[in-house]
């Protein structure tokens, strides 16, 4: 391994370097045998999979955290009296903060690593949580609050993910690693339905589970014991975590490096000397400002768009149908809570799965297909059921509870498929290094049409004479709501449902069109937290593209 050294380098810190590789020349004998025994015969099911669950174990909870109130409001909503334009804005507080959180916890993320900003984030949701119910009994204004705190403390979850999957998923096994998480969150978000159903209409009185306010008590405390686990079991990269061999470590550590090989040898050259030229600072300046820099590339990038726009158009689906849905038949068809969470429970349980084949099927496609042509079937495809299902709830194709619950069984689980294997893994194709800042902004698109749409579906669905079908119903006249009362429900909601079709669609189609699965010329060849950590032993180095050869056990980059 000879190398050299950048003329603009500290004397001290050449030294250093000199010594570093003239160690390395020693010990490259037996390193390279490691790494070739690691790439002949891969770890099949590694300490990776195993992040991988506990990240998915992290996404559940979270998830339980975050869409239990899609049930637990209808229910106070007829207890504390609250309008319809309330209950949006609730909705809407949580996405509001989600959305604030997003850039800025994609750079703590790629600075400090998935384990201290994870924990924080499981931290804070559980106790934030586990306050809302007293909240709740003050004033609507609290809660609001909270859920908008909520918001800014699970912005961290997913940033933290991408962060991990910089340093632990080799390529062809990023949809797999970035799926399982996403899987176990809608599953997580699948058991809260289930339960929250029962727990307001069964468990009334049963301490910390029991009614509304247990679908927040109950998975706050499972969210503080989770927090310790996260904490003991998780580390940022395969050399930091003693549980994880040296030949897996060696493994992801030679498929990263290949990969970003093979991707600069496709970029324009003169993209690439672009690149470089806008590389050439020290650590310390790359590591201090980087992520300002990197954010304005992104914002610059028709790939990172692509991504925004299908993620946004994806979310703007699966919010009218997962905030939606619940009022629509509780006020329009008058199905019981506890039918509505097992209603919505049962494709909940089939989205996980959907998630994690979709990303098998996408990993194995992509050793035989180009990995952009995999991307944009696998989104079009998941996109379709969702987007005709939105229709025909619109034009008044499926009318009887019966043939929606049938219809969101089939349906709603397939739109899920994007998830594994489409559009919300391809941030890890375009920018491997970065992925926490790439999710970060396409996210925080997303979360545009989550603060928007259940503030948008309070005003579009206001109750014609401001009374709720629960409120009709535990009046004093203990009466069904009249007819008219329903058909203008009925109006409302259809408008709502075919604007989110539309949208949806949009959103495909831009995917179509800008989708990239090429690592962009200006993302670097290591990690921000790598840089940091380099510049805290003392040593700077360069990160341009021809200046860097990665760590053989994933640690960071070395001088050639």
């Amino acid at each position: 391994m000879s190398g050299r050294v950048d003329r603009w380098l500290p004397r001290a810190a050449a030294d250093a370097a000199r010594e570093v590789l003239a160690a390395r020349e020693i010990a490259s004998a037996s390193t390279e045998i490691e790494i070739e025994s690691a790439t002949k015969a891969p770890p099949t099911f590694g300490r990776r999979f195993t992040i991988s669950l506990l990240c998915a174990t992290a996404a559940a909870i979270s998830y339980a955290q975050r869409y239990g109130i899609a049930i637990a409001i209808v229910r106070m909503q007829s207890r504390l009296n609250w309008s319809r334009s309330i209950q949006g804005q609730i909705l809407a507080s949580f996405f509001l903060g989600y959305m604030v959180a997003q850039l800025p916890a994609g750079w703590a993320a790629a600075r400090y690593g998935a384990r201290i900003t994870v924990l924080a984030s499981l931290l804070c949701g559980s106790i934030i949580s586990i306050a809302l119910p007293p909240a709740a009994l003050i004033h609507p204004w609290l809660v609001m609050l909270l859920r908008l705190l909520h918001g800014l403390a699970q912005g961290v979850l997913f940033p933290g993910f991408a962060a991990l999957w910089s340093m632990w998923a080799p390529p062809l096994e990023r949809s797999q690693l970035d799926g399982i998480p996403r899987a176990g969150g809608f599953f997580g978000a699948m058991l809260c339905n289930a339960l929250a159903g029962t727990q307001c209409d069964l468990l009334v009185g049963v301490p910390l589970i029991g009614d509304w306010s247990g679908v927040f008590t109950a998975w706050g405390l499972i969210g503080l014991a989770f927090s310790i686990v996260w904490w003991r079991h998780v580390e940022d990269s395969p050399a930091m975590d003693r549980t994880c061999s040296a030949a897996e470590a060696a493994f992801i550590a030679q498929e990263i490096r290949a990969h970003m090989d093979s991707s600069s040898a496709t970029c324009d050259s003169s993209d690439t000397a672009l690149s470089a030229g806008r590389a050439e600072t020290s650590a310390q300046n790359d590591a201090e400002t980087s992520a300002r820099r990197l954010y304005g590339h992104i914002f610059r990038s028709s790939a990172c768009w692509a991504i925004c726009l299908a993620h946004t158009a994806g979310d703007i689906g699966l919010y009218v149908l997962d905030d939606g849905l619940p009022p629509y038949l509780r006020d329009v068809k008058g199905v019981e809570l506890s039918q509505i969470g097992l209603m919505l429970a049962l494709p909940g349980l089939l989205k996980p799965c959907i998630i994690l084949l979709s990303a098998s099927l996408a990993d194995r496609l992509r050793r035989r297909f180009r990995t952009l042509h995999v991307r944009k079937a696998i989104t079009i495809g998941a996109f379709i059921p969702q987007i005709g299902f939105l229709f025909a709830l619109a034009t008044g194709l499926l009318v009887e509870p019966k043939t929606i619950g049938v219809a969101m069984v089939i349906i709603l689980p397939l739109g899920m498929a994007a998830n594994g294997g489409g559009y919300a893994v391809n941030h890890l194709d375009i920018a491997p290094t970065i992925a926490s800042l790439v999710l970060a902004f396409y996210n925080t698109g997303g979360q545009v049409a989550g603060w928007m749409a259940p503030w948008a579906i309070g005003v579009l669905t206001a109750y014609p004479d401001g009374q709720s079908r629960e409120q009709h119903l535990t009046s004093t006249c203990a009466c069904a709501p009249s007819s008219a009362w329903v058909e203008q429900m009925d109006d409302e909601w259809r408008i709502v449902f075919g604007l989110g079709g539309l949208l949806q669609a949009a959103g495909g189609l831009a995917f179509l069109a800008l989708a990239s699965d090429r690592v962009q010329p200006w993302v670097p060849r290591t990690t921000l937290k790598t840089a940091r950590e380099s510049l805290s032993r003392g040593a700077y180095v360069s990160t341009t593209t021809s200046s860097l050869q990665e760590d053989t056990v994933g640690t960071g980059y070395l001088l050639k």
